[in-house]
């Protein structure tokens, strides 16, 4: 009988702590301690001659493979970028049709100014000229041509997050996305304190 108080009590308190909603220090931290792991991982496996984030891009854009090993090793590091998507989504009501696209939302802080399923970038002091460059470091050239400079002041978050799906899974699915995510939210984050 004891075991069992215990065990629901402890279902209850892990619910609650489950449901909580993460706040910013949490999601930089978990953007960072995923950029680190996916770092670490990418640097034993890079070409000697090649900058980490010349590979990963390359990697991104399908000019070379990633390895099962590292595959198998990253996996798991998505996991947190999925939970988190699904807060955003659940928090903004956004809709989302793949892990990819799930985990291209974690790429919003919690924070982030998503009003009726826009991003409000200007509203962080952002322009657009910055998001292009963000962009830009993520997932390359196709992103200025999906994004544009189009002087906007807010983007639809399903056009953002679809972008990063689109062009960042073309060769490595979700794990491309990952990538691509981490870089853009820590970009953004940076920006945003300039």
């Amino acid at each position: 009988m004891k075991n069992l108080i215990f065990g629901l009590i402890a279902t209850v308190m892990f619910g609650f702590i489950g449901n909580a909603q993460t706040n910013k220090d949490e999601w930089k931290s978990m953007m960072n301690i995923t950029r680190s792991s996916i770092d670490d991982i990418l640097d034993n496996t890079r070409p000697k001659e090649m900058d980490l984030e010349n590979y990963k891009q390359k990697l991104i854009l399908g000019e070379l493979q990633l390895s099962e090993d590292s595959r198998r090793q990253i996996e798991p590091l998505m996991e947190p970028l999925k939970k988190y998507g699904q807060e955003i989504a659940n928090l903004h009501k956004l809709t989302f049709t793949d892990d990819s696209e799930l985990i291209a939302l974690a790429a919003f802080e919690p924070d982030s100014p998503i009003n009726d399923g826009q991003y409000e970038f200007s509203t962080f002091g952002l322009t657009g000229s910055e998001i292009a460059t963000c962009a830009l470091v993520a997932i390359g050239a196709d992103a200025l041509y999906s994004l544009a400079f189009s002087g906007a002041t807010s983007w639809s978050a399903a056009a953002l997050t679809s972008t990063f799906s689109a062009v960042a899974k073309r060769f490595l699915g979700p794990i491309g996305v990952t990538f691509a995510v981490v870089s853009f939210g820590i970009c953004i984050l940076e920006q945003s304190q300039d």
